[in-house]
């Protein structure tokens, strides 16, 4: 068995472990950890559920989670009902889907940039945040 040490950048006083595959970019990291969150919460597959939480804490790398047949089993649905929903939008739809997610980022980034000039993270915890809604996640 290979032994995988995890890059962690810590952040803030929740010490929340950084995503391996976002090199560096905690606002990315974010959103992949929310993205997890989200794909967890819409599976019934335990085994999934179990693995996201690993990931999502840090004891595992998403990289690693992301080459498995486990992972490639849950997440083909969801690409499979996601590219059927984008093949039927029209382009002012995609472009809009498109800024959305540009200002989702950008927003992650905002929220860094507040805590760090604070040094504390915001009493709202934003992996908490549900977008669900806002994607084509649904």
């Amino acid at each position: 068995m290979i032994t995988i040490t995890l890059e962690c950048e810590l952040s803030g006083q929740d010490q929340e472990p950084m995503m391996d595959v976002a090199r560096g970019d905690v606002g990315l990291s974010r959103h992949l950890r929310n993205s997890l969150r989200i794909i967890r919460d819409k599976t019934n597959d335990s085994e999934f559920k179990e693995m996201a939480d690993e990931v999502i804490a840090g004891k595992r790398s998403l990289r690693e989670a992301s080459q498995s047949d486990l992972f490639s089993r849950v997440l083909d649905s969801q690409v499979e009902k996601a590219s059927m929903e984008i093949s039927s939008m029209d382009s002012e739809e995609l472009d809009r889907l498109a800024r959305a997610g540009e200002n989702q980022l950008s927003e992650l980034g905002k929220d860094l940039s507040r805590e760090t000039a604070s040094g504390v993270q915001d009493d709202e915890d934003f992996d908490d945040t549900d977008y669900s809604n806002k994607t084509w996640l649904h």
